[in-house]
This record gives structure tokens, C-alpha cells and sequence, in this order.
């Protein structure tokens, strides 16, 4: 038996937590054994499934975060260390920082740090930590080559893996697709502009409002009906989303389903998909999209092997920029929208290695050689 001790894992839904949730539940729980550290006194996202999973034996540590309550942390880590023999220390972050719990444990344990990010706001304490993180780790993963690169500055001795996804969960269904519109009155010469994720200054769901507004404001519909944009998830931009679109009195056109648990069931409602985000690692939002056939338009600040299939595009998200994010949506609805051929995507993604069951194994097969 393996037993792992991840680090990584918060409160909120999103692509970290969406990952590593797979992962166990891939997982045999006969030869691999996760334990979690969450830097939150809250419930961990998707911590039912992983109860479920491991029969009310999952275990999850609460720790202070280092920088709010150091003394508090430290305790803490030491006491876990002291308390369990971890095999492995799987740390997932967007800063190399990060590699201050797992060193604070002062374990035998090896440490695995997996790149889930290519550029970060606040990047200083990444910057600070890189030569301490490319030292001090066993194992390095990264989920695209910047995310690589800005963690480790190096690709040397870093294996690049998929953000992998389950194909068959999120491939186009016209029965769904009726189901999620009819569940929000929206109707079929309506046209959708969705994007799932926290609702964050990393994800950028005001640029799509003014976008939405610039189009209102100018009249513009598709085939007599609405243009919509569908924002799915949650976080601490919430308010300030909603507000801005209480400014600009679009609220008619916007949904809020909420964080759902089934996002794959949504994503069959859109005709676009947007991710404006700031910066990106390799959003498994625009993954999950591009499998359900969506047209995507991704910023330009994510690496470019997000471009996956023929339907996406990059565009920059400067003001100057507003325009062309304006245009392609137009100019997509303008489109025949042949929805019998979303269902197809799902095997590009197969070809191009995107099924979390590769995704998890290669994980997998790193934590063996590691342990």
C-alpha cells in the first residue's frame, strides 16, 4: 500500500479539485491511499464523492495557511507528519511556494509538485520559490509546457501530462441540451455564449459582460432570439459580477445556474464557449468544451495547445481587443449550426490524448516509481 499525502486540494470547485477528484476516484484504493491537506477550515470540494469512495474512511487535515498563522501551520504539519508515514507528498499548485508544507513536515517522504498553472497575478512568491521547488522535489509534472516553465523555469526532468477528462461524460447529447435550455426558458433560436468556472479575477467573467453589453447595447440578435451568456460556477467575484451587469441592465440576458454538480450537462446548452481568462495553465474547462464540440474562444494568455480542435480560437483580452471578441461571436452565430456534428469532437479528443484515464495512470505510474 501507497500512501499519499496531496496537498492542493481547497473549499471551491474548480480545475485542481476537478482533477484530483477523478484521480482517486480512478484510483485503486487496494494499492494507492490519498490523504488530503487543506489550507481552509471549510469542506473540501467534492469531499462527499471521495467520503463515498473510500467508505467514510477518507481523511482530510485542516491547517492554517503559512503566510496567515506560520506558528498554527507548523504545529500542524509536524503533528501529521509525527502521526502518519506518508510514502509520497503529491503537491498541486500554482506556486512553487508550496513546497514549503511539504519541506516543513521534514519527512522522508518524496515529493511530487504538478504545475497546474503558466502565469499567476501575484507570481512574485512563485519567483521566490522556483530554485527551492526544482531542488527539493522527487518529481516534477507540469500540464503543458508553460505551466513548466513557469514553475521549474526549466523542462528538464519535467513530464508534461494531459489535463485529461472523462470523453464520454462530456460529448454532445441533443436530449440534454433541450433539458438544460427548457430548464432556464431559454429558447432554441436563442443563442448561448457560456463559460464554467470560479468566479475569479484569474477567469475574467466581467470581460464577457462588457462584451455581452456591447452587443445589446447595439441591437444585435441571432435569428430573432436572445444572445445569452451563461455563467456557471461561483466564488468571490460573484457580486462584483453581478453588479456590473445591474449597471449595464442586462440582467435578461444573463444566467446564473450556480456551481452545479453536473457541469458536462451544461455545456450542451452553449453554442460558445469563452474563456477570457488572465492566465491559464491548460484549463480543463476549454477541454471538457472543445470534447462537447463547442466553438471556443480562449484569451491568448494560456498555452496554445488548448487548441485542440478546429473550433477554437485565441484572442488577446486588451480593451483594444473588445472588438474581436464581439465580431467572432457574431460571426459564429451567423453560422448552420450543425449540432449532429458536436457528437464527432469527442473522438478528436480521444486521438489527442485527452482521456483522464491516461491521465490518472501516468500519475499513477510517476507515484510507484516515487514511492
Amino acid at each position: 500500500m501507497i500512501r499519499v499525502l496531496v496537498i492542493g486540494l481547497t473549499d471551491v470547485v474548480g480545475g485542481i479539485e476537478t482533477y484530483l477528484k477523478n484521480l482517486v476516484m480512478l484510483s485503486n484504493k487496494d494499492e494507492i491511499v490519498f490523504d488530503f491537506v487543506l489550507k481552509t477550515p471549510n469542506k473540501a470540494a467534492f469531499g462527499n464523492e471521495i467520503i463515498r469512495f473510500y467508505s467514510n474512511n477518507a481523511v482530510f487535515f485542516h491547517v492554517s495557511k503559512l503566510k496567515k498563522n506560520p506558528i498554527k501551520c507548523i504545529k500542524s504539519l509536524i503533528s501529521i507528519s509525527k502521526s502518519n508515514a506518508y510514502d509520497v507528498i503529491y503537491i498541486n499548485t500554482m506556486s512553487s511556494s508550496d513546497i514549503l508544507y511539504a519541506l516543513l513536515m521534514n519527512t522522508n517522504a518524496r515529493i511530487i509538485i504538478h504545475s497546474h498553472c503558466s502565469m499567476k497575478r501575484n507570481a512574485l512568491t512563485n519567483r521566490l520559490f522556483k530554485r527551492v521547488a526544482l531542488k527539493e522535489s522527487d518529481y516534477r509534472i507540469a500540464c503543458s509546457e508553460m505551466a513548466a516553465k513557469y514553475m521549474f523555469s526549466t523542462m528538464r526532468n519535467v513530464s508534461i501530462i494531459n489535463n485529461g477528462i472523462n470523453i464520454d461524460k462530456f460529448k454532445y447529447s441533443r436530449e440534454k441540451r433541450e433539458y438544460i435550455r427548457n430548464k432556464y426558458s431559454i429558447s432554441p433560436n436563442d443563442f448561448v455564449v457560456g463559460s464554467v468556472g470560479r468566479f475569479c479575477y484569474q477567469k475574467n467573467q466581467l470581460f464577457l459582460v462588457k462584451i455581452l453589453n456591447e452587443i445589446v447595447l447595439n441591437n444585435k440578435k441571432c435569428n430573432g432570439g436572445r444572445i445569452i451568456l451563461m455563467l456557471v460556477g461561483g466564488g468571490p467575484n460573484e457580486e462584483l459580477i453581478k453588479d456590473s451587469i445591474n449597471k449595464y441592465g442586462i440582467n435578461d440576458c444573463v444566467v446564473f445556474p450556480g456551481v452545479v454538480s453536473d457541469p458536462e450537462n451544461y455545456y450542451n446548452a452553449f453554442d460558445i464557449f469563452a474563456l477570457p481568462s488572465c492566465y491559464e495553465g491548460l484549463p480543463i474547462s476549454g477541454i471538457e468544451a472543445q470534447c462537447n464540440g463547442l466553438y471556443c474562444l480562449f484569451s491568448d494568455r494560456m498555452d496554445k495547445r488548448i487548441m485542440i480542435t478546429s473550433r477554437s480560437r485565441m484572442i488577446g483580452i486588451a480593451k483594444r481587443d473588445q472588438s474581436k471578441w464581439i465580431n467572432a461571436v457574431l460571426s459564429i452565430y451567423k453560422k448552420d449550426l450543425n449540432d449532429d456534428q458536436r457528437i464527432t469532437y469527442a473522438d478528436v479528443l480521444r486521438d489527442n490524448g485527452f482521456d483522464e484515464v491516461d491521465t490518472c495512470n501516468a500519475v499513477f505510474s510517476i507515484i510507484k516509481d516515487c514511492s
